[in-house]
């Protein structure tokens, strides 16, 4: 932390916040009284927030660093994976003697993700290369380097052309996909310096934000999807940010329990329709025996009250909450 940064005023950080940075730090300073309305308390809240936001964003970003191959790119363009991967390495504060969060097995991931492609002449020079000449290439700067030159030399001596030729259909897809994901990774990015909790279960689905508002904040926000969410208490476990508010929670779960029970009685009366469908499948494939005459007066008998009551429909009258 450098200490010129201790002299900046409250006002010139709330300045230089966006709008929905500005309300959280207000909020957060108003709660420590006099005290926390100063400029070093001010900063100390912010980095905090940047602090914890860098190392979830750290780790999406060696995540996808883990995946990423050069056939992601169209015509496996050793240019283009060098671009992306420097901007993950300038994401990633690489170089910085303090705040440097790259891998210590940076290179073994560099070095993995040109392996991963088609041409054969580029992979093994880059293998030999790292088995008998690891010198020249120690370096993120060495490396790409190296595998930009030897691919220059490749698609001279070729017209131009990397062999073989990929689907440019099937990378402008990946493309599409990566843009997709580093476009989740700036919102969740801004969803977590703004307060709100975006952690994922291990199927990698996010976690329901149970976290209520303080005292004096709004019941009502927009979440880093850009969709308006809204704080409900009388949900189970102690309330949820969702669809609906505290004063709405009775009136959605009518509605809720009214749909839930018109599921219900669409699948029991399917199931009862398809039992029927058997059950005359069966009566006309199977030959009717012949009867004594004393059991003569039974075969008109009336319908029996049990299968009368077949004809309703049971309904679940639990009422417990579903997990929307």
């Amino acid at each position: 932390m450098d200490l010129q940064n201790l002299e900046w005023s409250y006002e010139f950080i709330l300045n230089n916040c966006d709008d929905d940075l500005r309300v959280t730090l207000i909020q957060e300073c108003s709660a420590l009284g006099s005290v926390g309305r100063t400029g070093p308390m001010a900063f100390y809240l912010l980095a905090n927030k940047v602090i914890k936001t860098q190392a979830n964003f750290s780790h999406n970003i060696i995540s996808s660093m883990l995946l990423l191959s050069l056939k992601h790119f169209e015509g496996e363009s050793v240019p283009d994976c060098v671009k992306v991967i420097r901007n993950m390495l300038t994401m990633l504060n690489y170089g910085h003697a303090k705040f440097d969060h790259t891998p210590p097995n940076l290179m073994e991931l560099l070095y993995d993700i040109f392996l991963r492609g088609s041409n054969k002449q580029f992979v093994s020079w880059l293998q030999q290369t790292i088995d008998f000449r690891p010198e020249i290439i120690s370096t993120p700067t060495q490396l790409f380097t190296e595998v930009s030159n030897y691919y220059d030399r490749i698609i001279t001596k070729h017209d131009r052309v990397w062999i073989p030729t990929s689907s440019s259909k099937k990378k402008s897809s990946f493309i599409a996909s990566v843009e997709s994901e580093l476009k989740q990774l700036r919102q969740e990015l801004e969803a977590n310096v703004s307060g709100q909790v975006l952690d994922k279960n291990r199927n990698g689905k996010y976690v329901i934000d149970r976290t209520p508002p303080k005292e004096g904040e709004p019941h009502e926000r927009v979440n880093f999807k850009g969709f308006t969410e809204k704080w409900c208490s009388k949900c189970p476990k102690g309330g949820r940010w969702g669809n609906h508010s505290t004063e709405g929670h009775d009136e959605w779960y009518k509605e809720y329990r009214r749909k839930q029970d018109e599921k219900k009685a669409r699948a029991e009366a399917s199931e009862n329709s398809n039992k029927e469908e058997k059950k005359d499948e069966k009566t006309s494939t199977s030959p009717v025996p012949s009867q004594p005459s004393s059991m003569e007066s039974t075969t008109i008998a009336q319908t029996p009250r049990e299968l009368l009551r077949r004809t309703y429909v049971s309904f679940d009258d639990s009422d417990s909450e579903h997990e929307f």
